[in-house]
């Protein structure tokens, strides 16, 4: 399966645009299993937060992936999640996965709000 892992970046004064590490990291750690790194081919995505929310899910909903996975800050949670939505529409066959410090304590609540969403996950909770 190919998974593309991505985040919206601040959009911010001197940070806007800069990529968040997360991506990388996961794929990273992910990389570290050799079971998982023989069935899952891990790519990272840029995502330009200037973009149109329609623009983005067009990029997504383009992207050679089985499953799409955005990791999640405060300043991008809801934005995220509309993403997420809107790609559930256009690619029902996505597997949709969000994560993130700021969605991850509530992963219950989110993924009975959003049912497009099929997992909530973040490292060490």
């Amino acid at each position: 399966m190919n998974l593309l892992l991505t985040a919206l970046p601040l959009d911010v004064g001197s940070y806007r645009g800069t990529p968040t590490a997360a991506p990388y990291a996961l794929r990273g750690y992910l990389g570290t299993d050799p079971e998982l790194s023989a069935r899952v081919q891990v790519q990272v995505g840029v995502l330009e937060p200037s973009r149109s929310d329609e623009e983005l899910v067009d990029e997504l909903s383009r992207a050679p992936a089985g499953a799409v996975g955005l990791t999640c800050y405060v300043w991008n949670v809801e934005r995220s999640v509309r993403l997420l939505e809107a790609l559930r529409v256009k690619r029902p066959d996505l597997l949709l996965l969000l994560g993130g410090p700021d969605v991850a304590p509530r992963a219950r609540r989110v993924l009975q709000d959003h049912p497009a969403i099929a997992h909530v996950s973040y490292p060490g909770l």
